[in-house]
């Protein structure tokens, strides 16, 4: 956010930053891929001048104030396993698991911090085939703690759930999906 004029967030200041710097980030990876289906990741990124929201208070007006600021580093340690099976011909399920260490360290307008910690983000989906150009998608995703910026967040789940309908030899489709279907997925 680069305007420098204040803007209202409900009760909240937001102010703009015409001072922050681009954001760079450089990611190295290596994946090893098994029967063409199967994959593992690893990989380490860098952000330099990584930019992210602080929010600070006026002790005076009570009123809190948000606004972007670069921070130093952020450094990313990562593992990724993909694995899909087809279960029946009808039936087909995907489980995707990432573990992830992060260190950042910057300086904020209220000073040096460092924020480090190791976060587990699992991803598993089914997938059915009903016939007469009906499918379905069922899906859970579990977030564990994580670290981001000068935030801690706690972990978090998500239940999915889709119905689709093709028509007109697969050219037209209609789809309704509900994206947090236990209301359980809620960043705090």
């Amino acid at each position: 956010n680069l305007h420098s004029f204040p803007a209202r967030r409900s009760s909240d200041l937001e102010l703009g930053n015409p001072y922050l710097l681009p954001e760079y980030t450089y990611t190295s990876e290596l994946t090893y891929t098994y029967k063409d289906q199967n994959s593992l990741t690893l990989g380490y990124s860098v952000a330099t001048n990584q930019i992210d929201e602080i929010t600070l208070q006026d002790n005076a007006s009570q009123e809190v104030i948000y606004q972007y600021e670069n921070l130093n580093s952020n450094r990313n340690l990562y593992a990724e396993l993909y694995i899909p099976w087809k279960m029946t011909s009808w039936w087909t399920s995907t489980a995707d698991l990432n573990v992830t260490y992060t260190s950042i360290s910057g300086n904020a307008s209220y000073g040096v911090f460092s924020n480090k910690g190791t976060s587990t983000d699992v991803n598993y989906t089914n997938a059915f085939q009903l016939g007469n150009g009906y499918s379905a998608q069922l899906g859970f995703r579990y977030i564990g703690p994580a670290v981001g910026g000068i935030s801690t967040y706690k972990s978090r789940e998500r239940l999915t759930m889709g119905i689709k309908r093709s028509f007109l030899s697969n050219r037209l489709t209609a789809t309704v999906r509900v994206a947090d279907l236990l209301f359980t997925d809620k960043i705090h």
